[in-house]
């Protein structure tokens, strides 16, 4: 591709004379030679060859170099604040079982924050995920719903639990739904009973919804505050059932 550029540019180029036709030729309207202007006041021309090929300035580089810097930092900024989120603040959990039927389903997904335990206790009623008392199988978090906490004495009688001897209100449960004892209930203040446990400070009683079909506090006993991740607060997927579980955020 050829080019006319200003003759101080610094790029080397081939001067060319153009041809000249004097005031008095009968041949005025002739055109020139190769091109070049008839004006007989035309300065000079200077072409160059313009190559594709040379390299572009720096600054153009650097500017892509700084493009790319920044993407490299607004990726790590948010991977870290990502992660931060997910230790400290807020952490998305799947449901794999059928332990808290009907209030969490297969594959339903909740979110659970890890703030308020820091500036309150945990309360019955309340549905958390702690690490999971007894090693095995490939799930390393459950999720329960507290009953009992520090100080609390549990008892099943005729499928009601009593907590400090008055009735559990549960009414997130299913009228029918009745509680039944299990195995002798490990690591409590009493010998090991069915369907009593006097629950130590820094415990936890946890069970399922889904009362017939959970592996819980009734079979390991309480479970330490400390092993607690945090509580559910919301569930957010499917679509056609979020909401936020009793205490909200």
């Amino acid at each position: 591709m050829t080019q006319i550029l200003p003759e101080d540019d610094k790029k080397p180029c081939e001067r060319l004379q153009t041809s000249h036709i004097s005031p008095d030729s009968e041949d005025q309207d002739h055109p020139t030679e190769r091109g070049e202007a008839s004006d007989p006041g035309l300065a000079d021309a200077v072409f160059c060859e313009h190559d594709d090929s040379q390299e572009k300035p720096r600054g153009f580089y650097l500017k892509i170099l700084r493009s790319k810097r920044d993407l490299v930092v607004l990726a790590t900024a948010t991977v870290v604040l990502s992660l931060l989120l997910k230790a400290f603040v807020v952490q998305a959990f799947y449901i794999p079982s059928e332990s808290m039927i009907p209030t969490l389903l297969i594959n339903d997904r909740v979110l659970v924050e890890k703030i308020s335990y820091r500036f309150r206790d945990i309360k019955r009623g309340d549905i958390v995920v702690f690490n999971k008392p007894t090693p095995g199988y490939h799930i390393s978090e459950l999720i329960k719903r507290v009953v009992a906490v520090g100080g609390d004495t549990f008892e099943i009688q005729d499928g009601i639990i009593y907590v400090n001897d008055e009735p559990l209100d549960e009414s997130y449960l299913p009228a029918d739904v009745d509680t039944l004892p299990k195995w002798p209930i490990p690591d409590c203040g009493n010998p090991a009973r069915r369907d009593y446990c006097e629950v130590p400070l820094g415990k936890i009683l946890v069970l399922g919804d889904n009362r017939e079909h959970s592996r819980d506090g009734r079979f390991y006993g309480p479970v330490d505050t400390d092993s607690v991740i945090g509580r559910a607060f919301v569930k957010v997927w499917p679509l056609d059932r979020v909401g936020f579980f009793s205490g909200g955020f």
